[in-house]
């Protein structure tokens, strides 16, 4: 038998289902539902200026950021997330959308699929050269495979990756999401980076 799908969000919102309105933010470690459940859905409010998917369940679990509401994406996004983030848009039309994911081949292509089938703009949210260069994590990146080379290669084609993609392939080096969760993103704001991510 198939699992069914879940939705997992996290932070300040309300939602009405049903002809019942629910604060998430209530939960601090936020809450899962099945997507089948979208079709009681009526709105969902968003509290914070910023949103954001977050690839990997571990920092998912990890994250706390007042400032966004998160969402678990767990991969490539699939329909029943597609259609809840297009609603998430169509409902708060002022929210600024942001990506966290895994500084590697697949976590930008991951990137790039989410935008293109939500058509939504999402910001990367510390996947960039300054992550690969912080003294932090220089022991826990990784070499690239012939493949994350032939993967990157493609990649490097589009500007928005451009300089992140260059930085890997002339460092010969990758980065796991869950290695930056682990350092100094739990209660961190989302400001700081926003101005940084916009001088780009």
């Amino acid at each position: 038998m198939r699992e069914r799908q879940k939705l997992c969000l996290k932070g300040d919102m309300t939602i009405r289902m049903a002809g019942r309105e629910l604060e998430l933010g209530a939960f601090a470690d936020g809450v899962e539902f099945f997507a089948d459940e979208l079709k009681r859905l009526e709105w969902i409010r968003i509290h914070t200026p910023h949103f954001m998917t977050v690839e990997n369940r571990t920092s998912w679990l990890r994250l706390k950021t007042p400032d966004a509401a998160l969402f678990y994406l767990g991969g490539y996004c699939v329909r029943s997330q597609r259609d809840f983030l297009k609603k998430v848009r169509r409902d708060n039309p002022k929210l600024v959308f942001w990506h966290f994911g895994d500084i590697d081949a697949g976590g930008f292509y991951i990137h790039e699929h989410l935008c293109r089938v939500t058509g939504i703009l999402f910001r990367l949210y510390r996947m960039s050269r300054k992550e690969l260069e912080d003294p932090h994590f220089q022991s826990c990146l990784r070499p690239l495979t012939q493949q994350d080379r032939i993967r990157l290669k493609s990649l490097e084609k589009q500007e928005l990756y451009r300089d992140s993609v260059m930085c890997m392939l002339e460092k010969n080096r990758k980065l796991e999401q869950e290695i930056i969760s682990f350092y100094g993103t739990e209660n961190e704001s989302m400001e700081e980076y926003f101005i940084y991510s916009c001088g780009q």
